[in-house]
């Protein structure tokens, strides 16, 4: 890094206008330096280019004056050239216009690298600033990518718990259908026994004599639900009636006005039905 004291210096040097322990410090300075040892070359070969491109500068006006007056006031030879003081003071004049030449040429280029320094300095702290947003923009990535990885695998670890239940919840749903089922079917068999048995309670069972002398021996049972209108009527060792007549049989009821028919039956060979 080349502050503005260095370019100056580095100018100067360049003009061999630096000395004694001022110029001794500025190479002390210069050795391990290699940016300020590349700006004193570049300065070196501006002032040559400067030098060689120098346009040739006129003399004073009023120098051509001073030196009449100063040969007038001096006796001269006579063989005196008269034109040789104004030559020699050209002569003169040319390397010092040169030289300031060359230290404007010089300032010029310090001021250029100063602003190019500069440029390049502001360039290289926007590339910073560029380098740690992307490389904070990655840090946050990282970290949401880490967070969304840590967030899945939790959501993940709760689907599983989620699904495990699920399963047992649907194996103990499984097992009470299953119990319900059989409590059903229990409960079936038992209303169906109930019924049974209620229907059995309900039963009026008689037992038939024959009145009729022709079958004396003969027997008969009905066994009647009320609640259906339903009943069974068996018997036996009856006598076959004669050609052309059948059996009916007759349900007296104390409520009814008159009795009801139960339907026309016929007796088997062996006297049943």
């Amino acid at each position: 890094m080349i502050d503005e004291r260095q370019q100056e210096q580095a100018a100067l040097y360049v003009l061999d206008l630096l000395e004694g322990a001022e110029r001794l410090a500025f190479e002390a300075e210069l050795a391990p330096n290699a940016e300020l040892r590349k700006l004193v070359a570049e300065l070196r070969e501006a002032s040559a280019h400067l030098a060689f491109n120098a346009p040739d500068a006129p003399p004073p006006a009023e120098l051509k004056a001073r030196v009449l007056a100063q040969i007038a006031r001096t006796p001269q030879p006579a063989l005196a050239p008269v034109i040789r003081p104004a030559a020699f003071s050209l002569s003169r004049l040319l390397p010092w216009a040169a030289a300031a030449a060359i230290a404007i040429g010089c300032a010029w280029l310090a001021g250029l690298y100063q602003v190019s320094s500069l440029e390049n300095r502001l360039l290289r702290n926007e590339q910073a600033l560029a380098d740690l947003a992307l490389r904070s923009a990655r840090n946050q990535l990282e970290a949401e990518r880490v967070l969304a990885k840590h967030q899945l695998g939790t959501a993940e670890g709760r689907a599983e718990s989620a699904r495990r239940e699920l399963d047992r919840t649907r194996e103990l749903l499984a097992g009470l259908k299953d119990q319900i089922l059989d409590e059903q079917q229990k409960f079936a068999a038992a209303e169906a026994r109930h019924r049974r048995e209620a229907d059995l309670a309900q039963l009026k069972i008689a037992t038939l004599a024959s009145l009729a002398g022709n079958s004396p021996e003969a027997l008969a049972v009905a066994v009647w639900n009320p609640a259906r209108q339903e009943g069974v009527f068996k018997f036996a060792r009856m006598a076959k009636p004669a050609e052309g007549r059948d059996y009916e049989l007759w349900v007296i009821d104390p409520t009814l006005p008159k009795p009801v028919s139960a339907g026309v039956f016929e007796v088997g060979p062996d006297g049943e039905g």
